[in-house]
């Protein structure tokens, strides 16, 4: 068996030691290759770096949060324009196209002031701290644009401007009734009286005579009547008027006949007089006699005063042809 000597056996050793010692700094080199490349992986993605997490253990954010988002639009607010009444006159007008506040924007100097309409600074007016959309005016004791005053005309939001009042439509509140009586008169014991329908329906009604004088042949009397509510000369001409006639003596004794020659109704409002029926004839009109059929036709059956008028005969006398002039 071949022998190896002690020095030949220490040389081995340190060889080998050699060669172990030369691989543990290749593996170390790789190490440190791979952590190095990790590193700059990190850096680039902005990803922490566990080398940088403190004692503590807690991570800083590697970026800042991103903002509130209600807070975002509670800020964009503030830039628009209000709506409703301006908080102010100095930094808002009131805008009638838009209905709502528009933002003045600031001037240099103290001279100017911004107009909306032209949509520029210009020389601040006289006496004034703000130039107003069209239509407004501004009004230093209320430091605000108003609705002008327009006089006799009123202000018109959509124009934007003073412009003529919408005409007053006259009423009227008193019908006055002239009545022309033929050749047989009225007894003083009849009755008479007009009948009509207010606009809203009620059934409306006014005594011409009810006792004491009769009217006699060939004569003319009137009457007046109160309407209760106005009506219009629209609605007065398009209503029919009715006149219902009661010829029996309380003791039913009697009968009367009575020659109607003419009727006339006027109506009379606002300081106005104004014919909305006329018809006349030279010899009779209408010729009221005690039919009981006939009369029920205008005899009210309803509760109320007219339950005690019981028509014997009755027209509608704006059915005849109107001869006002």
């Amino acid at each position: 068996m071949a022998r190896i000597s002690r020095d030949g056996e220490s040389a081995v050793t340190g060889f080998q030691l050699l060669r172990r010692l030369a691989g543990r700094l290749t593996l170390l080199t790789l190490l440190a290759v791979v952590v190095g490349w990790g590193l700059w992986a990190v850096a680039v993605s902005g990803a922490p770096n566990p080398m940088t997490v403190p004692m503590g253990g807690v991570q800083p954010p590697a970026k800042p949060p991103p903002p509130d988002q209600s807070a975002v639009e509670a800020a964009s607010q503030l830039n628009k324009p209000p709506s409703g009444p301006c908080p102010n006159a100095s930094g808002y007008a009131f805008d009638p196209r838009s209905n709502s506040c528009v933002v003045l924007p600031s001037c240099p100097g103290g001279g100017l002031i911004w107009n909306p309409d032209e949509s520029k600074c210009v020389p601040r007016p006289p006496g004034g701290a703000l130039e107003c959309l069209d239509g407004y005016g501004f009004d230093a004791a209320q430091d605000r644009c108003v609705q002008p005053n327009c006089g006799k005309l009123v202000f018109n939001l959509q124009q934007g401007k003073c412009v003529p009042p919408a005409p007053i439509v006259a009423t009227y509140g008193v019908l006055q009734f002239v009545i022309g009586t033929g050749d047989d008169n009225l007894e003083g014991y009849s009755r008479v009286w007009a009948l009509w329908n207010a606009p809203d329906g009620t059934l409306e009604y006014c005594l011409l005579h009810d006792g004491g004088d009769g009217w006699p042949s060939n004569s003319i009397g009137t009457v007046t009547c109160d309407l209760g509510e106005p009506m219009t000369l629209n609605q007065l001409t398009s209503t029919k008027i009715s006149i219902a006639f009661y010829g029996i003596s309380t003791d039913g004794v009697d009968e009367d006949n009575w020659d109607l020659r003419s009727m006339t109704i006027n109506a009379s409002g606002q300081g106005k007089i104004i014919c909305i029926f006329s018809a006349s004839s030279p010899i009779l009109l209408y010729r009221f006699q005690n039919d009981a059929n006939k009369g029920l036709l205008f005899t009210h059956s309803g509760p109320g005063a007219l339950a005690d008028l019981p028509a014997t005969d009755g027209i509608v006398v704006t059915d005849y042809p109107n001869q006002c002039p």
